[in-house]
């Protein structure tokens, strides 16, 4: 993932992290414990 000028390094891991929670939230969906 690249850095856009102006984005802080946190951003972008923030925005990661939140892309890898709405995975995991799909994932509890389609696969029930």
């Amino acid at each position: 993932m690249e850095l856009r000028e102006g984005m802080s390094k946190d951003d972008t891991v923030h925005k990661r992290n939140e892309s890898l929670h709405v995975l995991g939230e799909k994932l509890k969906v389609l696969r029930p414990q």
